[in-house]
């Protein structure tokens, strides 16, 4: 791509996920996770960002899919500005997208939860600023769609785990 010419119009997706891994144990290692990418005018699909976000200690899944949405929310403006980096234009349109009913529901304005830990919280200043920049719909997606954002949960959830794991060992230190 030429310095300066831009492709069409593309539409960003964002996709997010929880998730609670918590092999014989009873303290659960959670993550969320959410994927980036954009559909070209073409119909090309460019995965742009992965992120992956461990959570506190006795999380919940509802707490990891909740952290999730809101991290796509607040990445929304970090995933255009690397598009257009990239030379793509990023039409004013931003689809999220999930696969827990309840989170979609809640973002979407279709459900009220009250239950405090699970309450999808958007007063942070990048989340506030993209909400004035953009259309931004949520979408249920079915689990078997929902690759990227699942491996960036599980990713960040398997690493706290395993560091909580290592952290424990009582090692001696070598002499």
């Amino acid at each position: 791509l030429e310095p300066g010419r831009r492709r069409d119009l593309s539409d960003l997706y964002m996709t997010y996920d929880g998730s609670c891994k918590h092999p014989r144990s009873n303290r659960p290692a959670c993550g969320a996770g959410v994927a980036a990418f954009l559909i070209t005018a073409a119909g090309e699909e460019l995965e742009l960002r992965v992120w992956s976000i461990p959570l506190p200690e006795h999380s919940t899944a509802q707490q990891a899919e909740a952290a999730g949405v809101t991290a796509a929310e607040d990445n929304i403006i970090e995933a255009v500005e690397y598009a257009e980096r990239l030379g793509y234009a990023v039409s004013t349109t931003v689809h999220i997208h999930g696969d827990s009913a309840v989170m979609t529901g809640q973002a979407s304005g279709t459900f009220k939860v009250k239950a405090l830990g699970i309450q999808i919280l958007r007063w942070g200043a990048e989340a506030r600023r993209a909400f004035s920049r953009y259309n931004i719909y949520h979408w249920y997606l079915p689990r078997a769609y929902n690759k990227g954002a699942d491996a960036a949960a599980n990713t960040a959830a398997i690493a706290l785990f395993c560091t909580r794991r290592i952290a424990s060992l009582d090692i001696p230190p070598i002499t």
